[in-house]
């Protein structure tokens, strides 16, 4: 099964002696599409800090529960390195402001997608980015496997992919989908498997 990172951001955190926090962001390596670090905000709303913890650290998530254990007392998830220390890798927040372009087959050029979501397996490796593609009065989520994007342009915050408008939008549709079963994910394998 593949799991969209965006229900898992909102997964409280649980330490052995009681509650931590709750997930706010990931950090993504985009030269491996691995979810390295989360994010996690510690405290009340008023004094919340946000700390980083390792995702091999983070076990795997209760998905009826909504939650994840850590293996951690409170005191030491409060002491771990702030957010400010990762700024080598982008967050999810950060690349739903990036654009994802390929050639247009269509005279009006290279379509320009937003990043709405990523789809991991196991959690932490990411097999899909979703995008919104369509117009605004009829938006369609689609997923684009991260092997079919060339390596990011940071500095231009875009990704690019050789997949050309019509490919994108007509693949399966998301929908709002927070969890692909496996019949979905062997759907998108087969759409993709079919152009090369």
């Amino acid at each position: 099964m593949l799991l969209a990172l965006s229900e898992l951001r909102s997964f409280q955190v649980l330490a052995l002696d009681g509650e931590a926090g709750s997930i706010h962001d990931f950090y993504i390596d985009d030269a491996t599409w691995r979810v390295t670090h989360a994010v996690i905000a510690t405290g009340s709303w008023l004094l919340s800090r946000k700390v980083l913890v390792r995702v091999q650290d983070m076990g795997v998530p209760d998905l009826r529960q909504s939650q994840f254990r850590l293996a951690l007392p409170q005191d030491l998830i409060k002491a771990l390195p702030a957010v400010e220390t990762a700024a080598a890798q982008h967050t999810m927040s950060e690349f739903a402001e990036w654009l994802v372009e390929g050639p247009g087959a269509d005279p009006g050029g290279a379509p320009d997608y937003r990043i709405s979501d990523f789809l991991a397996q196991g959690c932490w490796r990411i097999r899909y980015i979703c995008i919104e593609a369509g117009d605004l009065i009829s938006p369609r989520k689609r997923a684009v496997p991260v092997q079919r994007l060339a390596p990011p342009h940071a500095e231009e915050r875009k990704l690019e992919t050789p997949l050309v408008k019509t490919v994108i939008q007509n693949g399966p549709e998301m929908g709002g989908l927070k969890r692909v079963n496996r019949a979905l994910e062997l759907k998108l394998e087969k759409y993709y498997a079919s152009f090369g």
